[in-house]
């Protein structure tokens, strides 16, 4: 498993600074981050066949659940897994099947989140992680945020056995993009859809033997709605980043 570069402690402390955190959330991420020096995109499932983990995840949904109930949350956190208990196979596998990369078992069959109303709670969340499940990988993507905006804590960890690991994905989310990502979700659907059309059409093409340069392979206004759409989330994202910190700081 690769480790990414691990910057000195003052590296974080900056990085967390540059986010507008406040002082004892900026120490808090750093020691984090210092923790578990695994970058969560950097783990994979220990078993590399989409059936077996599928049914490996299925037998562990229980427990999964259980212990997620039980743990002793910081009063107000709301925790909770996936409504379906495991992520649908048929959506697993319409993911690859229309991605422009190779097929990769998922971390998330298992999944779950601890929703907060605050940064300083969603910290105070991350910091007992470890105490519910053993964590394999972090990111904290509210100092690093994802390319759409997105901000949350990320983990990676074990919900099986040391013998028989199974990594799940749990993420520390605040209120305000909990609710937004429902919305925004609904947007991300759309360009799933577009992006799908993109590959399938190049994928044709390509079977046809069709010139490739200088055809489009969406239509003008197929473009501009999944250019618009890439650029409305971002713009979601951001704005209700800037809402959180505002209330933050008062």
């Amino acid at each position: 498993m690769l480790q990414r570069r691990k910057p000195s402690e003052s590296e974080f402390v900056a990085q967390a600074r540059d986010a507008q955190l406040s002082e004892r959330c900026i120490h808090l991420s750093a020691a984090l981050r210092e923790r578990h020096p695994t970058d969560a995109s950097a783990v994979e499932q220990p078993r590399s066949d989409l059936l077996q983990v599928y049914t490996q995840a299925r037998g562990l949904a229980g427990s999964f659940a259980e212990r997620l109930a039980a743990a002793r949350w910081p009063a107000g956190a709301v925790a909770q897994v996936r409504p379906s208990g495991v992520k649908r196979l048929d959506r697993m596998v319409e993911k690859y099947l229309y991605s422009k990369r190779a097929l990769v078992v998922p971390l998330d069959m298992l999944g779950a989140k601890v929703v907060v109303d605050s940064v300083w709670d969603m910290y105070d969340v991350a910091s007992q992680v470890q105490s519910v499940f053993p964590v394999v990988g972090y990111r904290d993507r509210v100092v690093r945020p994802q390319s759409s905006g997105y901000r949350d804590l990320q983990f990676v960890v074990n919900a099986g056995t040391e013998a028989q690991p199974h990594y799940a994905e749990l993420k520390v989310m605040h209120r305000l993009i909990d609710e937004l990502d429902g919305y925004e979700h609904k947007l991300y659907e759309i360009r799933r859809e577009l992006q799908a059309k993109e590959t399938e059409r190049q994928t044709e093409q390509q079977a046809t033997s069709e010139e490739l340069f200088g055809r489009a392979l969406l239509s003008p206004i197929e473009q501009l709605v999944l250019d618009t759409l890439e650029t409305a989330s971002a713009d979601l994202f951001d704005r209700a980043w800037q809402m959180i910190l505002e209330a933050e700081h008062g």
